[in-house]
């Protein structure tokens, strides 16, 4: 399936010029110029007119694709005009565990109660807890609550409540499209991972920025390595709505 937008003209007493007589309804949005040199370059020898299309193209799919780019690139103007999102308390939204204690379920990481502990069910590998956001969102900061009571907080960063070393294996903060899984590391983008007592001074967990465009549906902390408990008491999520890239035009296609 190809679409043909119409015919060029090559000039040959010309060679810094192509005319172009394309169909309705394209000629407003068609330009030749940045293809003059191409197909100047490429033309053969005598050779006075090409057709130039966008292969894998019928005159509606390419209509479609025009008004997708236009609704896509609105919605992207619109949401720059929205102030930078802040970090939000998750009540309502799913959350999930390698394994939890049943006094201290996933949901206790999302209740708006920062002392109501979501705790892993004993020791595990690569130790995580997730939340699913329901779609796919930029992500731009998460901040974990982190429990800071019985001195329990360095488990975050080692394997017992006591903190004997300056460092451990630590964890990570991320956000991913597909969700974490068994003892394997969690996918997507890794925002941050801390590994030394410094960087989270009195047990508490400073609020980690992701990336730029930084995309996905579930936001999980992990815990690295084997024989990690878990305890903490909530994430809040900074997130916007995310909108798909405004595709590419195609290239034009030559044919003689």
């Amino acid at each position: 399936m190809t679409l043909l937008l119409g015919t060029t003209t090559v000039d040959p007493e010309l060679t810094d010029d192509v005319s172009m007589s394309t169909p309705d309804p394209f000629a407003s949005i068609m330009s030749i110029t940045s293809q003059t040199e191409y197909v100047q370059r490429d033309a053969p020898a005598g050779q006075t007119s090409v057709n130039i299309s966008f292969a894998g193209y019928s005159a509606t799919s390419y209509a479609d694709m025009l008004t997708e780019r236009k609704k896509r690139k609105a919605a992207a103007a619109a949401a720059a005009l929205l102030p930078k999102p802040s970090l939000k308390f998750l009540n309502g939204y799913t959350a999930t565990m390698q394994s939890s204690d049943p006094g201290y379920t996933p949901s206790n990481g999302v209740d708006g109660n920062v002392n109501n502990l979501a705790h892993s069910d004993g020791p595990g590998t690569n130790t995580w807890w997730q939340v699913d956001l329901g779609a796919e969102h930029v992500v731009s900061e998460i901040k974990l609550h982190n429990r800071i009571t019985h001195g329990c907080g360095w488990r975050i960063l080692n394997g017992a409540c006591k903190m004997d070393a300056e460092s451990g294996p630590g964890f990570t903060l991320g956000v991913s499209s597909t969700p974490c899984t068994g003892t394997n590391l969690c996918g997507g983008t890794v925002c941050r991972t801390i590994t030394h007592r410094s960087e989270i001074p009195g047990m508490k967990v400073p609020s980690v920025s992701c990336p730029a465009n930084t995309v996905g549906r579930f936001v999980y902390v992990q815990l690295l390595g084997p024989n990690r408990v878990l305890n903490f008491g909530e994430m809040q999520v900074a997130f916007a709505d995310y909108f798909a890239p405004v595709p590419e035009l195609p290239e034009f296609e030559f044919s003689w």
